[in-house]
């Protein structure tokens, strides 16, 4: 469950979406990206968050970007997949 820097950290992935809030320090000033981490930490967190998401072993794994469904809502879409155990990765809303 650790996100891959290409299929899961794409452009427009902030930090706190991917877990990665040991990242960046709060406390710290004028660095670029700041404001928009000081609106999620002033805000209550990312609009998205990375999930694990644990597939049917059976199933076929998942191509980035795949759109992830609830009730027929796109909720999120798929960044990178594996084998052993069968899971993915998502960016959910």
């Amino acid at each position: 469950g650790v996100a891959g820097f290409a299929a899961d950290l794409a452009d427009g992935v902030r930090p706190a979406e991917a877990g990665l809030a040991f990242a960046f320090d709060l406390d710290k000033g004028c660095y670029p990206g700041q404001e928009t981490v000081a609106r999620m930490d002033i805000y209550g967190g990312p609009p998205r968050r990375l999930f694990l998401l644990e597939l049917e072993p059976s199933a076929p794994l998942p191509a980035p970007g795949t759109r992830v469904l609830q009730d027929g809502t796109e909720i999120g879409r798929t960044g990178s997949a594996a084998h052993d155990p069968s899971c993915a990765l998502a960016l959910i809303a």
